[in-house]
């Protein structure tokens, strides 16, 4: 795993050693690390615990176009499935993702995950579509993700999500705070449609956000 990588959890919240980034987006951050997972598997137990801890600050819609675009290049994911299953949300759009594809495949070498699967049993909910993974092969922990209040002071966009709700308008709003100087700046910050972006920017301008995050 890239140092980049490590410092872009750190600031979402997941306890890995690394600094802290001012401008670090959940949903691309969280999609990245599903692909490091082959690399590292400690990052399964590790994205697990955060999205059973803040599954409501992802924006799903956005997390969706946010994969489509990244597996376009980088080719299928299915430990993104797999987190998505974990979130334990109901959403129509997680249910046509996961019946778009077959996301089946093994935390390991498939001799050893069946037998550990066989021994200990593996996790319902991805075990259902086709995800194995053995039940003692995830530690699901308190420590490994910082308190809310703490990851508000790591990430501006955490604690705009925390405050306003797990919406577009929040990272829009998060853009400004954090220097973007037009709508199409915002826009492209927060991955939002530039009509949407130069509604919020008008909106909130006159209350000058971005001078709160001067020392964030």
């Amino acid at each position: 795993m890239t140092n980049d990588l490590y410092s872009r959890l750190f600031t979402i919240g997941i306890q890995v050693t690394g600094k802290r980034l001012k401008m670090v987006d959940i949903e691309s951050t969280l999609i990245d690390a599903c692909y490091e997972i082959e690399n590292d598997s400690r990052l399964l137990s590790l994205l697990f615990a955060w999205v059973e801890k803040y599954s409501n600050l992802i924006i799903i819609s956005k997390f969706l176009k946010t994969y489509k675009l990244s597996s376009a290049k980088r080719g299928k994911c299915p430990w993104v499935a797999a987190l998505l299953i974990m979130t334990k949300k109901k959403s129509s759009l997680i249910s046509s993702f996961l019946n778009s594809d077959d996301f089946s495949c093994m935390s390991g070498s498939p001799s050893v995950v069946k037998i550990q699967a066989e021994r200990h049993g593996a996790i319902a909910p991805l075990k259902s579509h086709g995800i194995i993974v053995p039940k003692n092969f995830i530690r699901i922990r308190d420590i490994d993700v910082a308190a809310p209040d703490v990851i508000a002071k790591r990430n501006l966009q955490f604690k705009n999500r925390l405050l306003i709700g797990a919406t577009a308008r929040a990272d829009v709003i998060t853009a400004i705070m954090l220097k973007a100087e037009n709508p199409y700046q915002a826009a492209q910050m927060a991955n939002v449609a530039y009509s949407f972006a130069n509604k919020v920017f008008n909106e909130v301008k006159c209350f000058k956000l971005e001078k709160l995050a001067s020392s964030f």
